[in-house]
C-alpha cells in the first residue's frame, strides 16, 4: 500500500511545521494518550516503537500553511481521516446527482 497523501500538497516546510506542533504537545496523542516512543506491540507480538503526527483537523486543508492541527498517534489518526471518507463520498454522490438533475432540467425551482 502506498502513502495516503501526497507530499507536493503540503507547504514546502511541513517537516517543520509538523516537528513544532507535535513537540507543543509534547509528542502525546490527543486522542488516547500515546506518547512518542512508548512500546507497542504488534498484531503478531513483536514489540516497537511508536510515534505521532501532525494531523489536520479538516481533511482539505494540506496546503494551508497555518493549519489546524491535531497530535494523534498512527491509530488514531487513521481513524480520525477515516470518518472523512464517507462524508466526502456523500458529498461527492450528492454533486453528481445535482449535476445530472441539472443537465435535465430538473434543477431546483424556488
Amino acid at each position: 500500500m502506498g502513502k495516503r497523501w501526497n507530499r507536493q500538497e503540503y507547504p514546502d516546510n511541513w517537516e517543520q511545521i509538523s516537528y513544532q506542533f507535535r513537540a507543543s504537545r509534547n509528542f502525546t496523542c490527543e486522542h488516547c494518550g500515546y506518547r512518542q516512543g512508548d512500546l507497542l506491540i504488534s498484531r503478531i507480538g513483536r514489540r516497537y516503537r511508536g510515534s505521532v503526527d501532525a494531523a489536520h483537523k479538516w481533511p482539505n486543508d494540506t496546503d494551508n500553511p497555518n493549519p489546524e492541527l491535531l497530535c494523534l498517534c498512527k491509530r488514531c489518526h487513521r481513524l480520525y481521516d477515516n470518518q472523512f471518507e464517507e462524508l466526502i463520498a456523500e458529498g461527492q454522490h450528492q454533486a453528481r446527482m445535482h449535476s445530472i438533475l441539472l443537465q435535465q432540467g430538473r434543477g431546483y425551482r424556488t
